[in-house]
């Protein structure tokens, strides 16, 4: 399973970007920011120093919206995943 999964982000990852792919990437990216920065505000010692008490909410919603972005970067990758196996 593991290496399936593994060829399959690798195909997606070495085609040529098109727009779908490229939307994923940067959904991907994106989302991958902000979940960083929500967990960084929430869960250390030095973002709970920047952001205490009703300002932890900052890091709180950035980290519920980077879950749609996520999910949209990964419905992209299977979206062009399976366009891909059509065509062969």
């Amino acid at each position: 399973m593991h290496n399936d999964a593994t060829r399959v982000v690798t195909k997606l990852l070495m085609t040529k970007f098109k727009t779908i792919n490229t939307l994923s990437v940067l959904m991907l990216l994106t989302g991958l920011a902000l979940a960083i920065f929500g967990y960084w505000g929430l869960c250390t010692k030095a973002g709970n120093e920047v952001y205490p008490e009703m300002a932890g909410l900052i890091p709180f919603y950035s980290l519920l919206a980077s879950l749609p972005f996520l999910l949209l970067a990964a419905i992209g990758a299977f979206v062009s995943y399976r366009k891909q196996r059509l065509k062969r």
